[in-house]
């Protein structure tokens, strides 16, 4: 079997990494609640940024659950589990002892004299908010090791012929008139049946399953359409219906959102998430179709930046909280220069870090779940012209 590199879902990848640093820069901004927050607050941001919120996570686990049928596709299930035990679990536990507690820290500050002070709390293992030990927006690498271990018979299953009948009825199903609405039906129906016992989203597994089963529709609805070719040749062919009614979408979307009292009806509330998960859907799926038009190209940036997501991902949040902090206390808080200069310092920061710390040296590119690095004898190998016998 040939390996096949789509270079769209790449592109999207590095795009949806980068929408992540741009929502939590916003979050030292708006009024909802973070870990801290700059003097001044933008009533206006909250527009994009509540835009943002449902959807940037569901695209980034749409192209998680694509990438996920292709590493089933070359590896043995227990070669696969391995290999994702040690790319998303050795990050998430270094994650966890170095690069969250900075955030934790800059929270609390005034409490400790030190930050090697405040470190030592971290190994009594009381979970945030009580204590220091937290994965904070690691939370996702942990989601993913979950969907990728309790999917896999499903997963198999998919894979395997005994669901080419299945296939073919999706497929059927999709290709009529308002067929990939249909998806959108056993995420609502989860939400009715688990929002009412868990009705906020925590990121912290063990009171978050409305949102945990939630992101896994998005993540099994990637692995459906890596594996099932045809649906992403339906997502190309509708791309045009899908962004008109992404569009209608978000008007209806911030429509709502403007009357939404501050104690809604239950229906009321459903109403609202009705609204923003059609939104954020048929927002993914025209991103999905265009991107199979215009990002189709591989270059060197592009492996580049793919390569850099993952660890960017894991320090962007860390660098975002401490150059927020200090530029909050150099006396700028007006929100449009600050955000820029909290954007980009935090943004040079992780790329600094990743380019010149983690990616040279193999024991950091482990704990950063990166690939080792090639060979040098294979590259000079590769470099040496071949000649006719």
């Amino acid at each position: 079997m040939q390996r096949t590199r789509y270079h769209d879902l790449d592109w999207l990848r590095v795009i949806a990494i980068l929408l992540l640093q741009l929502f939590h820069t916003g979050m030292f901004y708006v009024p909802w609640e973070w870990h801290i927050k700059n003097p001044m607050i933008s009533t206006t941001l909250v527009y994009p940024m509540a835009w943002l919120h449902y959807w940037r996570m569901p695209l980034l686990l749409v192209i998680s659950g694509a990438g996920t049928c292709f590493a089933l596709g070359f590896r043995s299930p227990g070669v696969y589990l391995k290999e994702r035990w040690k790319r998303l679990m050795t990050p998430l536990l270094f994650g966890m002892l170095v690069i969250v507690p900075p955030q934790i820290y800059f929270e609390h500050i005034t409490e400790y004299g030190s930050y090697w002070e405040f470190w030592r709390t971290v190994f009594n293992f009381v979970p945030y908010p009580e204590g220091s030990f937290s994965w904070h927006h690691l939370w996702f690498i942990l989601y993913l090791m979950l969907y990728s271990a309790v999917g896999l018979p499903l997963m198999l299953y998919l894979r395997s012929d005994r669901s080419a009948r299945f296939r073919d009825g999706l497929v059927r199903l999709v290709s009529r008139p308002g067929g990939f609405g249909l998806f959108l039906i056993p995420l609502f129906v989860s939400q009715l049946i688990l929002r009412p016992y868990f009705p906020e989203t925590t990121n912290s597994l063990v009171d978050d399953w409305a949102s945990f089963t939630y992101y896994l529709g998005f993540f099994l609805f990637g692995f459906v359409c890596c594996q099932e070719r045809r649906l992403w040749e339906e997502i190309l062919e509708r791309r045009r219906g899908n962004a008109v009614i992404a569009l209608v979408m978000i008007v209806a979307f911030f429509t709502v959102r403007a009357h939404y009292p501050d104690s809604a009806s239950s229906a009321y509330v459903y109403f609202y998430m009705f609204t923003a998960a059609t939104m954020a859907w048929y927002w993914i799926l025209t991103m999905m179709g265009y991107a199979r038009t215009l990002l189709t190209r591989d270059n060197a940036f592009l492996r580049y930046a793919n390569e850099a997501t993952y660890p960017f991902y894991i320090l962007h949040q860390t660098a975002i909280i401490t150059v927020a902090y200090y530029v909050s206390r150099s006396g700028l808080v007006s929100v449009v220069p600050s955000y820029l200069v909290v954007l980009t310092g935090s943004f040079v920061l992780s790329m600094g870090l990743y380019h010149f710390v983690i990616r040279p040296f193999g024991p950091l590119r482990f704990v950063f779940g990166m690939k080792p690095r090639p060979r040098l004898a294979a590259k000079r190998r590769a470099a040496v012209p071949q000649t006719a016998a």
